[in-house]
């Protein structure tokens, strides 16, 4: 153990990201939502994927450019 660990702790690499997964693991299952909501457009092109996956992560597959590539 050194000095610094003595006195302020060891520190935490978690601490810094958010939630107990960290930033990278959020933007991940984002990713996979809007890969899911992309599926099921392909599926099926009337669907409504908002009322399936809500407001937010509709928002986030239009603003992540998935609806850009579909092509009907």
């Amino acid at each position: 153990m050194s000095l610094y660990e003595f006195i302020f702790g060891k520190p935490s690499m978690t601490s810094d990201y958010i939630g107990s997964h960290g930033e990278f693991d959020r933007n991940d299952e984002d990713r996979a939502n809007c890969e899911d909501m992309f599926g099921m457009r392909a599926q099926d092109h009337d669907a409504d994927i908002e009322e399936h996956y809500g407001w937010e992560n509709k928002l986030n597959y239009d603003s992540d450019g998935y609806g850009d590539e579909e092509d009907w």
